[in-house]
């Protein structure tokens, strides 16, 4: 691969040369909230990435930390260029609220790394096996550099392995992306923050931003991380940040064209990360930007058609160049996707319930003031596609999978509604708000505590059914889930000895015998590709003629699977070079 720390160096250059020059560029005479723009910054770097991706992908020249590096490094020299230039830099605020913030989130995230991960080993454990291809789609960046489908989260996680390379063998890499979950699970709690931080006011929206943030992370996000929904956290992250940019535009603290060129990133990383989004998102941030014109008696003038083509129009041609014309194909539709179910929390309404007179109160103050707010226009649009999808869900026409992942920005309009009517609340109704804060908080600590059971060990007539974690089962699942085991250890080590003995020796496959689960992440691990090999056949047939058509001398086989269950004497059969208690490693003969 060629990755050490002369190029990890490198590309650690050129990332602080972007960073520092987009964060002194001047953006408004007002100070702006230093650590929000450290954040949204971070996060639009990924998307300027994204951007030259797909230029680089076209032109067939390779994206990694070297391509990129050189851009970064360019970018950023330019950029410094103009701040000494024109002798102007941007001055920020940094409160103690926000090192508080800082302080906690980090400590929270340094707790479920533990916990979840064990720590620095950051070990393999997520509900289902979405992860393990996402991980794979990451290393084909870092071996061929080239991109293809929804490639945001290749480019980010890619470019993080690439970086990382020196410190730990291919084998092991599967740990960064462990730590780019943790990592994204931190900025969607630093993003519902910096969204808080510009509406707070005062003290109370002060605390109320710090509380609510954490509420935020530990529902949704948390179980997005817990999944291994890579893509659905980034793109909820992402839309987070439009939010941001969108204020930012609309009340004019940055350059205009420099605002709107940071708005085309954010929505042509939406689209290249979670593409079900992309339509809500879009449709409000026009609706914002039509508002705007109309107030400035500019809605029918080149002004508005140039402002919505540099928003819009190159957004729209990568991502259907690389969304639509990659992923449907060979029969592959919008609507015959749409029905594919698969593993993902469900529950309809019951995480909203506590929260819903905040949510229509924040709405309410929205509309009040008349204020042109992304939020404003994304809450409505988001709640009819959820509910044109819950639609076509009852009637077998879309799947639970998709439907129930329009919550996880739900989730996120919700909170931020929540967020704003304690901003509009008056001095008397803040009392009623901290009320159902403090409800919330009961709710948690009854469940958390196992109050009712306590009670009901001393008289089960007391407690019939336990009724706290009702009005909050994203917590209840989260919490539950956050202590089951990880993937096995023992299969882990089996993949790591045919890595290192033979593949990283010139071995090109050595092919699994094996559910199709475990499978993925053998070839992810193992940094091995062989697709469509029938594992989950009920007779095999498929398999066994391409591994006898294969170049393999020698196969692995995981003694608990089925596979091996019904055709154990040819397994069996077979010279061992290497054997374990979960399965062994084996010299190939043609099946007959």
């Amino acid at each position: 691969m060629g990755w050490n720390f002369g190029t990890t160096f490198f590309y650690g250059i050129a990332v602080i040369s972007l960073l520092s020059g987009a964060f002194f560029s001047y953006k408004s005479e007002r100070k702006q909230a230093g650590m929000t723009w450290i954040v949204l910054l971070l996060i639009l770097m990924n998307c300027y990435h994204t951007f030259w991706a797909a230029i680089l992908n076209v032109i067939h020249i390779p994206v990694n930390i070297i391509s990129m590096g050189i851009i970064d490094l360019l970018t950023g020299g330019l950029l410094w260029f103009f701040i000494v230039k024109k002798k102007k830099w941007q001055r920020y605020e940094f409160a103690i609220a926000d090192a508080a913030f800082l302080v906690t989130a980090l400590a929270i995230i340094a707790v479920f790394a533990k916990v979840r991960y064990g720590g620095m080993a950051l070990n393999i454990n997520f509900l289902t096996i979405d992860p393990a291809n996402h991980f794979r789609a990451a290393m084909d960046l870092v071996e061929n550099g080239t991109i293809a489908g929804m490639f945001y989260e290749r480019v980010l996680n890619g470019l993080l392995f690439e970086f990382l390379a020196p410190f730990a063998p291919v084998d092991y890499f599967y740990r960064f992306f462990v730590l780019s979950e943790l990592i994204q699970l931190l900025m969607s709690a630093f993003i519902f923050y910096g969204i808080a931080r510009r509406l707070s006011k005062d003290r109370f929206g002060r605390v109320a931003a710090y509380v609510l943030s954490f509420i935020y992370m530990i529902g949704y996000p948390l179980c997005s991380m817990l999944y291994g929904f890579v893509y659905l956290g980034m793109g909820v992250t992402v839309i987070g940040m439009i939010i941001i940019l969108t204020d930012v535009y609309l009340k004019d603290d940055m350059p205009k064209w420099q605002n709107i060129v940071c708005l085309m990133l954010g929505c042509l990383a939406i689209f290249e990360c979670y593409v079900m989004f992309m339509p809500v998102t879009f449709f409000a941030l026009i609706t914002c930007i039509f508002v705007k014109q109309f107030k400035a008696k500019k809605l029918v003038s080149k002004d508005t058609v140039a402002i919505c083509l540099t928003v819009f129009l190159f957004p729209c041609i990568v991502g259907f160049y690389y969304t639509y014309a990659g992923i449907f194909t060979n029969g592959v539709t919008v609507s015959s996707a749409l029905v594919n179910e698969g593993a993902c929390y469900r529950d309809l309404f019951s995480n909203f319930v506590l929260f819903i007179p905040l949510m229509l109160f924040g709405f309410y103050g929205m509309c009040r003031k008349k204020e042109n707010n992304l939020v404003l226009f994304l809450a409505p649009y988001t709640l009819l596609f959820a509910l044109y999808l819950f639609l076509k869900t009852v009637n077998g026409q879309a799947s639970t999978y998709y439907f129930y992942k329009i919550h996880f920005l739900l989730w996120l309009i919700a909170l931020v509604l929540v967020y704003y009517a304690v901003v509009y609340a008056e001095k008397q109704t803040k009392v009623l708000i901290t009320g159902s804060f403090v409800m919330w908080a009961f709710l948690t600590g009854m469940y958390l505590g196992k109050i009712e059971e306590k009670i009901a060990v001393h008289n089960d007539l007391m407690i019939s059914t336990y009724k706290a974690e009702d009005f909050n089962d994203i917590l209840r699942y989260n919490y539950v889930s956050f202590g089951m085991p990880g993937y096995s250890k023992e299969k882990e080590e089996l993949y790591h000895w045919v890595y290192n003995e033979l593949i990283s020796k010139g071995e090109e496959i050595v092919p699994m015998a094996g559910y199709w689960e475990d499978d993925l992440w053998y070839q992810a691990i193992s940094d091995q590709r062989y697709y469509g090999w029938g594992q989950s056949d009920p007779d095999y047939t498929d398999y066994f003629n391409h591994l006898n058509a294969s170049d393999a001398s020698y196969i692995l086989v995981l003694k608990d699977s089925q596979i091996y269950a019904d055709e154990q004497a040819y397994f069996d059969s077979l010279e061992r070079i290497y054997d374990t208690g979960i399965g062994f490693v084996a010299r190939k003969e043609l099946y007959e």
